[in-house]
């Protein structure tokens, strides 16, 4: 797995939104979002047996499709 920016992770999860002008906890939020995109293509049960390099490239995948506005998020 790649290294974490702790900054970063302060940021989008630990309430520190607010210095870079994103509502608190915004990473919570946006992962909920992918998590719930990805369902509607895979079944839950099917994810949680992924290995981590799948679960990594599938969610990169649909972060991607999120940010081009191609991804159904709910």
């Amino acid at each position: 797995m790649a290294q974490i920016d702790k900054t970063l992770y302060a940021v989008y999860f630990g309430g520190k939104g607010s210095e870079a002008k994103l509502p608190k906890r915004t990473g919570y939020f946006v992962g909920r979002r992918a998590v719930v995109a990805l369902s509607q293509r895979h079944a839950i049960a099917e994810m949680a047996r992924w290995s981590p390099a799948r679960a990594v490239a599938e969610v990169k995948q649909i972060l991607e499709e999120m940010a081009e506005g191609q991804a159904n998020t709910g």
